[in-house]
């Protein structure tokens, strides 16, 4: 299974296709029940028919004791990326995972 992303939501304007675990698939069936009556898993308090912001979640890590220079919400990808990388998957997949354009162009050959 896998979570398609379509190209008007995504910087480079291209449709981005993330493969899912099946750890992470069972992971949202588990959240599916405390969201389905709307669009997102997670949505937004204030506008359910949006999802949760880049605040939304930066405001949770400054509650939790995290400070900005410490973590954001963003900061989740790179910290997969350094993650991925010292387990020593292949670079141009993590990269290509992430979305980063130059990799793509690169991965294909992978």
């Amino acid at each position: 299974m896998e979570w398609r992303i379509p190209g008007e939501r995504m910087k480079a304007g291209e449709p981005h296709l993330v493969p899912l675990s099946t750890h992470a698939i069972e992971i949202l069936k588990w959240l599916q029940p405390l969201t389905a009556h709307g669009r997102y898993l997670f949505p937004s308090l204030r506008t359910p028919t949006r999802p949760i912001s880049d605040n939304t979640l930066n405001a949770a890590l400054r509650r939790l004791g995290y400070s900005g220079e410490e973590m954001t919400g963003h900061g989740f990808r790179s910290m997969a990326s350094t993650c991925l990388n010292e387990l020593g998957w292949h670079p141009d997949l993590i990269e290509l995972q992430l979305a980063h354009a130059e990799a793509e162009q690169g991965a294909r050959s992978v």
